[in-house]
């Protein structure tokens, strides 16, 4: 048994490290806890994303496309940063005709011969294929409604903190075992094997049995977490075999069963069920100011039906909140020298400053 440890462990230790990396490419977010801690939104880029068995990392989706009357509006999907502000260059036009066969191909959502979009997990790319074949078969003139409602699903703060209430306990419950689990595959396992004299008669049957108690455990708590957020039977399948198999990826469950739960959510609705109200506020006045200025960088191409709409959904989604668009971007507090302020990213300047260096857009100034 010794033997073996010495063995599988390093790589058992590694595989877990590698579990928790993500490369978050454009419009790909991760809400990310680490343990028992506050939410906190992690963009474009390398990170460790759920590190602990007992943490959590939501993936959501920042503008995955933008569908008007005409057709849709898609990014790069090759781009590793999502821009502050969308300007023309940003996007390109498909028709609707032109889409052509929409398809979900594993993580890749695809249509008109071409990739239109990289999702994190399949699931997501099923869901964005079927939202872009919905718009497409509408009626041209009940298309812009249609944008309205997919817009109004994405944003429904109530039905996403419904379905966050009906994962939380069995996914906390899944991080839990996972947690013992790791405990006994990264320390009771080592302890035995390595420390002189800890091991007496029987201990290894009894650390064995313990492992499969827990693995056992985890299984039945993720699957029930996998059943309360929606999951097809197909998926649950998949899930459970892979965490069957693999005792390190069992480990972190709780975070793999509750990755997607909000995937199909605005980032702004996921961050109003989950972040601190004060992260919620920043993140709100990011995506209103974002909206108006995309409208004017955008006007040539015919996308303000779109950012209207967009401001509509905003609007109502801040209404769910409990709070308003007023409240939301009420300049900040700051100190006397501060002359001027960016409404995007609330980088404070003196005077002699007309743009925000990051941003790029024009600052406020204080009256």
């Amino acid at each position: 048994m010794v033997e073996l440890i010495e063995d599988v462990l390093p790589w058992f230790a590694a595989f877990f490290i590698l579990d928790a990396v993500v490369q978050l490419r454009r419009g790909q977010v991760v809400f990310n806890r680490t343990g028992w801690g506050r939410f906190q939104l992690l963009g474009s880029g390398l990170h460790l994303a759920g590190a602990l068995p007992f943490g959590a990392a939501l993936t959501a989706y920042d503008l995955p496309f933008l569908p008007t009357r005409e057709g849709v509006w898609v990014f790069n999907p090759d781009a590793r940063e999502t821009p502050s502000v969308v300007g023309a260059n940003a996007v390109s036009f498909l028709s609707w005709a032109a889409l052509g066969d929409i398809q979900a191909e594993g993580t890749l959502l695809k249509g008109a011969g071409r990739v239109l979009l990289r999702a994190r997990a399949p699931g997501a790319a099923r869901t964005f294929a079927a939202d872009l074949v919905r718009l497409r078969d509408t009626p041209a003139d009940e298309r812009e409604a249609e944008v309205d409602r997919w817009l109004r699903r994405r944003g429904d703060v109530a039905e996403a903190q419904a379905r966050w209430k009906r994962v939380r306990l069995p996914g906390a419950l899944a991080g839990v075992l996972g947690t013992l689990e790791a405990l006994v595959l990264f320390g009771l396992f080592p302890v035995l094997a390595f420390v002189p004299g800890a091991a007496q008669e029987g201990d290894w049957e009894r650390a064995v049995a313990l492992l499969g108690c827990c693995h056992l455990g985890t299984l039945i708590a993720a699957a029930w977490a996998l059943v309360r957020s929606g999951t097809s039977a197909g998926e649950v399948t998949s899930t459970l075999g892979v965490l069957l198999i693999y005792p390190v990826y069992t480990a972190r469950a709780g975070i793999h069963v509750s990755r997607d739960v909000l995937a199909d959510f605005e980032p702004l609705a996921c961050a109003a069920v989950l972040m601190p109200r004060a992260g919620f506020m920043r993140l709100a006045r990011r995506e209103l100011v974002r909206t108006d200025e995309s409208r004017d960088a955008t006007r040539p191409l015919s996308l303000t039906s779109f950012w209207d709409a967009r401001s509509r959904a905003l609007t109502r989604l801040l209404e769910a909140a409990g709070t308003s668009a007023q409240e939301v971007l009420a300049p900040p507090a700051a100190p006397t020298d501060v002359a001027a302020w960016c409404p995007l990213c609330l980088t404070e300047y003196r005077s002699g400053f007309p743009k925000c260096a990051d941003c790029g857009i024009d600052v406020a100034l204080r009256p």
